[in-house]
């Protein structure tokens, strides 16, 4: 509880014997003898029967006021991933509240107007937005909501973010291909992917150098493209190869 108190969970008033009983599954007796102790630790002050008691928290302590801070997946996927968990317990140990919402940015189709009528309705004090697209991620950054964009195209927009910068480890994973004798390479992802717009250079970044023309069987190429049967039709390759 004192944990709690200090970290900023509550602000003004302490909640009443019976409310504390119940959430910490303990009898009334137990609720208020914590309580006691803690005003005489100085943090609390009594006011009277039938007044709550006022918090007094030492000068300097720096509470963080707790938060609701929802949590927009890209997709369904994306809820059951280590790191969306990790980050649930660090916002609810830092005293925040996490919600992970079951609707997803795909469930949205990805669409402004439908995210925007979902956000707003559903209060938030912050929201962290993984893989929006840059229409979804402008529009966040337009308004006044405090967001962070979780990857997604957010570059050069007004937004806290991070993302892996994953076109140099493409890069050096494509040369040491080649540095073993591979000479057709095919990355595979989507087509949003793969393709430059404003603010995002796409996933060809740092892998422009090792294209290479095809005139000689020899010859080295990363070819980008939606699946790999998608290349072997166009290149002239059978199924069954």
């Amino acid at each position: 509880l004192r944990d709690e108190l200090l970290r900023g969970r509550w602000v003004g008033t302490m909640p009443g014997v019976p409310r504390l009983a119940a959430e910490f599954s303990v009898n009334c007796k137990t609720a208020e003898t914590t309580l006691q102790a803690l005003e005489n630790e100085g943090l609390l002050v009594g006011q009277g029967p039938g007044h709550k008691r006022r918090i007094t928290l030492p000068k300097g302590n720096k509470a963080v006021r707790p938060m609701r801070v929802a949590i927009l997946t890209g997709d369904g996927t994306d809820q059951r991933r280590d790191y969306i968990v990790d980050l649930q317990h660090a916002l609810e140990a830092a005293g925040h509240t996490a919600v992970l919402h079951q609707k997803s940015l795909a469930d949205l189709g990805m669409n402004v107007k439908r995210v925007a009528r979902f956000v707003t309705a559903n209060e938030a004090d912050a929201w962290v937005v993984l893989a929006g697209s840059r229409e979804i991620l402008e529009w966040f950054a337009s308004g006044k909501l405090h967001t962070f964009a979780l990857f997604g195209r957010y570059n050069d927009l007004p937004l806290a973010a991070c993302k892996p910068d994953k076109p140099p480890a493409l890069a050096a994973a494509t040369r040491r291909l080649i540095e073993l004798g591979h000479r057709r390479i095919v990355l595979l992802c989507r087509e949003i992917r793969r393709l430059p717009e404003s603010g995002h250079p796409g996933a060809g970044r740092g892998l422009a150098g090792l294209h290479r023309p095809r005139p000689e069987p020899c010859s080295s190429s990363l070819l980008f493209g939606s699946s790999l049967l998608l290349h072997r039709r166009r290149s002239g390759v059978s199924k069954a190869a």
